[in-house]
């Protein structure tokens, strides 16, 4: 099958299944609100935003560079919870609310959220971060 032959073939089978952009008529994929401000306006959003995945990766990538190489990041939990518009900032932050241990581990909880460049808090979220003891570095 010819490049994107699967896709072209599910959606001669499913049409709906795409996107209709209104200045071409071009059906495409719906994930095109990401991309294009033309397709994000159309469902209603003022301009392209981000894949929430990629934002949930840049709170992995601020944890991760706190713990360090000898960390284990135990448990995560976002809320995503404004749009981030293509062109926004978003600041990653986080502050160490608990630190207990746990059978046998040193566990340190994070109170984690972001911040754009309008002070609004656009993601939330908590993390359970296992450290190693002083004793056993």
């Amino acid at each position: 099958m010819k490049a994107h032959g699967l896709f072209l073939h599910y959606q001669r089978r499913h049409p709906a299944i795409g996107m209709r952009d209104s200045p071409t008529g071009m059906n495409d994929v719906p994930e095109l609100v990401h991309f294009e401000g033309t397709r994000a306006q159309e469902i209603g959003i003022a301009r392209a935003y981000d894949l929430g995945p990629q934002r949930i990766s840049w709170r992995c990538h601020l944890l991760t560079n706190w713990m360090g190489d000898d960390g284990f990041l135990k448990r995560l939990y976002v809320e995503l919870r404004r749009f981030n518009m293509l062109g926004d900032t978003t600041w990653c932050k986080g502050k160490v609310s608990a630190k207990y241990i746990k059978n046998s581990e040193h566990c340190s909880d994070i109170e984690c959220w972001g911040v754009n460049q309008r002070n609004e808090i656009n993601m939330a979220g908590q993390a359970t971060i296992v450290l190693p003891s002083r004793g056993e570095i």
